[in-house]
């Protein structure tokens, strides 16, 4: 049975590898978005970001459940978070300023 589930692996692996969009998608985005985020967020110096910087997140809740809701308060106690539930239009428009 291992036998067969590594030839399957092997095969498996040998079809994606020949698929370069896959390993663009595999390594590289990854790689560049690492960068971006860290490079928005500060990273790459050797100052110190400012304590008091707020970051302002939308929240969309269509879920109208208790799960949803108690997402919302553990988030809304992060104290860098600047958390806002709002409709999915204003999160919309948000976005695209």
């Amino acid at each position: 049975m291992i036998p067969k589930a590594i030839a399957i692996a092997l095969a498996y692996l040998q079809m994606i590898a020949r698929n370069r969009s896959f390993l663009i998608q595999m390594f590289v985005i990854p790689i560049m978005l690492t960068f971006i985020i860290g490079q928005a967020i500060g990273g790459g110096s050797d100052e110190l970001p400012d304590p008091t910087t707020t970051w302002r997140v939308n929240i969309v809740n269509e879920d109208a459940g208790q799960l949803g809701l108690r997402l919302i308060e553990y988030v809304k106690k992060t104290p860098r978070l600047d958390v806002q539930v709002v409709d999915r239009q204003t999160a919309m428009d948000a976005v695209a300023r």
